[in-house]
């Protein structure tokens, strides 16, 4: 999965990676999420360019990698 540019406030989590799968996220803001912003089965990878924004979540999560723009 691919997250670019998008708002993520006001959910239980807001990005959920499970079963093995990859999300890459840039330019994004994850704000007032109830549970974690990020949850990663540990299967799972949460990958970050490094511009993501976070705040007044319940706990931020945390990325697994991050990616460089080429």
């Amino acid at each position: 999965m691919h997250i670019d540019d998008c708002t993520m406030t006001n959910n239980q989590w807001a990005v959920v990676a499970g079963q093995g799968a990859t999300a890459y996220v840039s330019r994004s803001t994850l704000t007032n999420n109830f549970i974690t912003a990020l949850f990663n089965d540990g299967t799972s990878h949460l990958i970050s360019y490094g511009d993501n924004r976070f705040a007044s979540n319940a706990s931020d999560g945390a990325f697994t990698g991050l990616a460089s723009v080429k």
